[in-house]
């Protein structure tokens, strides 16, 4: 029975244990009666968000199809095993059980309880999996505890509140919020961290919020001043490498971004690769092949456009964040885009979807995921090299390998 696969889903993702082959068949099963009848509709909302929770964790890629891959410098290989290996070459699998689960969702998340809506998303956050309508509709559902429209019973823990923006952030709804809205949430978050409503986080909790609120576009005084004093009381060696990038990336922009009224002090300093940087440069950046064709076709037809000394420099850092390749002189960025900057698209199947053939006389063919949903990384790091001054070009791979496949005019042009 469906509740009978979920539970044995919810039960291996909560013992941190992957079987791909069970959880594609149970994939199929629910895809195969997605086209007679919702397989979720007759479930209650706390199992939506059980099952939502189940596939992100079964769909999590394993060590082993990472170190499959550990010859390779870039993530499009990794990302596509991935979905071969869970949805057996057939990635609209996916977006078939997530569209349904998603239908199910959208008219019961009123029903939704705290926890329910950190576990759906999670998943969506973690899978990269956008659907505006389940996005905004979360958000409203957060929003109804506000201060300023404070209609709902529910309580979110500061591990939920965490979460949830952060998985909003992850996903980029900033761009679609509205002036008042932003000021909401601003307020929601002050209360948060300060005054009667205020609740606990643990120290990376307060992290990930501030992250996911300054993705957001939106700079709470509040929370801003909690985390820098909890950072300062923490002391040196408290804080992991990742989180003092992910501080980097909020102090500076707190510090560039006109609309930030707090005076952010410097707590972090240096760039992500410091330890390991030679005389060469970083010596963990490596090039990806894509970077690298890039690299080469740009170098060919730049001193046509220009002047013929004009530098063109890959692993170029600017801040502490290194871009793909830069043209210094026009300030100027080439940011070469693998699938890990975009999120997959449930609202548009064909955007989504394109099948390529390996080679012109490979009858067999591989699923590419393409879309223009960048992600919250990736439009955090646009954000701070446009007000460095920086104009930024994004090369996706959908369109450069398209291009090389019609030959080296194609990607030229």
């Amino acid at each position: 029975k469906p509740q009978e696969q979920k539970d044995v889903l919810w039960s291996l993702g909560r013992c941190g244990i992957v079987n791909y082959s069970l959880f594609n068949r149970i994939c199929k099963f629910w895809a195969s009666q997605s086209s007679k009848q919702n397989p979720f509709e007759k479930f209650e909302s706390q199992s939506l968000g059980g099952i939502a929770y189940s596939i992100a964790r079964q769909a999590l890629p394993s060590s082993g199809v990472v170190e499959s891959h550990d010859g390779s410098n870039g993530k499009q290989a990794v990302y596509m095993s991935l979905f071969r290996d869970i949805f057996d070459s057939d990635a609209r699998l996916m977006h078939k059980c997530f569209s349904a689960l998603n239908e199910a969702s959208l008219t019961r998340l009123h029903e939704f309880s705290s926890r329910d809506l950190n576990n759906l998303a999670y998943s969506i956050a973690i899978l990269g999996i956008a659907d505006e309508r389940i996005i905004r509709g979360i958000f409203d559902e957060l929003l109804k505890n506000s201060v300023a429209n404070s209609t709902s019973n529910r309580a979110f823990a500061g591990s939920e509140l965490s979460v949830i923006i952060y998985c909003l952030a992850t996903l980029n709804l900033g761009p679609t919020l509205k002036n008042n809205e932003v000021e909401i949430l601003t307020q929601y978050l002050n209360s948060a961290v300060a005054g009667d409503r205020s609740v606990h986080f643990q120290d990376f909790e307060l992290l990930n919020l501030t992250w996911g609120a300054v993705v957001l576009g939106t700079y709470p005084v509040e929370l801003l001043k909690k985390l820098v004093d909890v950072w300062k009381h923490a002391g040196p060696g408290r804080w992991e490498r990742q989180q003092e990038g992910a501080l980097l990336y909020i102090q500076t922009l707190c510090q560039i971004d006109d609309n930030c009224e707090f005076d952010f002090p410097t707590l972090v300093t240096g760039t992500f690769a410091d330890e390991d940087d030679t005389e060469d440069g970083p010596s963990h950046l490596q090039s990806s092949k894509f970077q690298i064709s890039v690299m080469e076709v740009l170098k060919k037809i730049v001193p046509k456009c220009v002047k013929e000394d004009t530098s063109i420099e890959d692993e170029h850092l600017v801040d502490f964040m290194y871009v793909d390749i830069a043209i210094p002189e026009y300030r100027l960025c080439i940011e070469c885009d693998g699938p890990s900057h975009y999120c997959i698209p449930l609202h548009d199947e064909d955007l989504m979807f394109s099948e390529i053939r390996k080679a012109d006389n490979d009858s067999s063919s591989v699923w590419s995921l393409r879309c223009n949903w960048i992600n919250g990384s990736t439009e955090l790091k646009d954000r701070i090299l446009k007000l460095r001054g920086w104009r930024v070009i994004h090369v996706p791979y959908w369109e450069w390998n398209a291009a090389r496949r019609m030959g080296r005019g194609a990607a030229e042009d």
